[in-house]
């Protein structure tokens, strides 16, 4: 039997196991080729995804995390093991929403984080690893939308809008991602005005930040001289009415007593 025929006899084999759903012959098959293979990266994912497929959820999970363990600087590993936890934060089909409704919202911003930390990792190894960045935007925008609070400022509690504050930074880390791509790719941003004519990047605009913008020196400084006006303008009136007052007094005292001119006459 030749190796072609002996892969071909193994993927038959395999086909059949799967058809009839015996995913313990499966398991011990995929299991023995890691054991005969430790090196080979290929097999943590295929192990994890029959445990999940046997429904055996804590088990896939198990080997998912033990691939980043096993390959620390493989950046597949964490984009592995991130999109495990983003797949888990996706809505149910027709929810209407653009989350995973079954979720609270610390669930969701705890998975979150976990997926952008993984990514943080592949891309300190790899910072070109685009797909890291694809899925970064993708945790952000999730991220965002775990973030609850009200659309009236004056009606949100304290947390509320630091959420909102929050959110908004989300937003522009999101969109961070995305011009990442494009400069990674060395992509111009598509015109708005007109046909592009070759390859561009299609970038939405940027999302205002929460942050404000920190006035210049020469800013800081007329913003100075008017609060010391304003703190001086009151004392400048109290003399003005002082003054007015004492003017008053002194053409009262040089003016005659009624009648004295007719006596003195």
């Amino acid at each position: 039997m030749t190796e072609a025929d002996r892969e071909a006899y193994l993927n038959h084999r395999l086909a059949l196991l799967d058809a009839d759903e015996r995913c313990d012959d499966l398991l011990s098959y995929f299991l023995e080729k890691h054991n005969q293979e430790p090196k080979e990266e290929g097999w943590y994912t295929r192990i994890a995804k029959q445990y999940e497929t046997c429904g055996r959820t804590k088990d896939a999970d198990e080997w998912f995390v033990k691939r980043t363990v096993d390959f620390p600087t493989s950046v597949r590993a964490y984009l592995a093991l991130a999109i495990r936890k983003l797949e888990r934060l996706y809505p149910e089909p027709d929810s209407g929403v653009q989350y995973n409704a079954n979720l609270s919202e610390e669930e969701r911003l705890a998975l979150a984080n976990e997926a952008i930390a993984l990514l943080d990792k592949a891309t300190m190894i790899d910072h070109k690893f685009i797909e890291a960045y694809i899925y970064r935007s993708i945790a952000y925008t999730q991220r965002q939308l775990a973030r609850r609070y009200g659309d009236d400022p004056t009606q949100n509690t304290a947390h509320e809008n630091l959420n909102m504050i929050l959110a908004r930074e989300d937003g522009l880390s999101a969109w961070r991602q995305q011009k990442a791509i494009c400069d990674i790719k060395v992509e111009p941003e598509c015109p708005t005005d007109k046909v592009p004519e070759g390859p561009c990047c299609m970038l939405a605009p940027r999302p205002i930040s929460s942050k404000r913008k920190r006035p210049t020196p020469s800013a800081r400084r007329r913003s100075k001289r008017r609060s010391d006006c304003s703190r001086a303008a009151p004392n400048r009136s109290r003399s003005r009415a002082r003054a007015r007052r004492a003017r008053g007094r002194g053409a009262v005292a040089a003016a005659p007593a009624s009648g004295a001119g007719v006596r003195g006459e």
